[in-house]
């Protein structure tokens, strides 16, 4: 799956092609745009990439060079960040105390608005998702 587009071509077309619809048609937009703005810097972070704070636009006759996707994945996350941590760079919101709680709320919302589509779930994925929901932060989180 990696190989072959990772985490939007299993929502996407993976998903249309074993269930007959996007894996997540019934999550709102701001909730899939958390995700992947989460699983991109995740894949940043995951495959060594250099996170930057470009300040020049690269052309479009550039489309063509690696970076160029990324400066645009990457410009997308800074946009989002802004929106919700508004500290003026990339970098100072990422180091916004909130930030990670911020992201296991919208994977909490992600999972809330996903898991009835699916609904009964496998025994394993159910108790993923509950451990999911229970977490919390700033006290001793019982997880077993």
């Amino acid at each position: 799956m990696e190989s072959s587009g990772g985490w939007d071509n299993l929502v996407k077309s993976a998903g249309i092609s074993y269930y007959g619809i996007a894996l997540d048609s019934e999550v709102d937009k701001d909730v899939k745009e958390g995700i992947s703005v989460l699983f991109t810097l995740r894949n940043v972070l995951a495959h060594g990439t250099a996170l930057i704070q470009p300040t020049v636009k690269m052309t479009d006759d550039m489309k063509d060079v690696y970076p160029y996707s990324w400066q645009s994945k990457l410009h997308g996350v800074g946009m989002y960040l802004e929106r919700h941590f508004n500290r003026g760079g990339m970098f100072e919101n990422l180091a916004d105390p909130d930030l990670p709680e911020h992201f296991i709320d919208v994977t909490k919302k992600y999972f809330e608005q996903l898991t009835p589509k699916f609904t009964p779930l496998p025994e394993r994925a159910q108790k993923t998702v509950d451990m999911i929901r229970g977490y919390s932060f700033g006290f001793v989180n019982n997880t077993r």
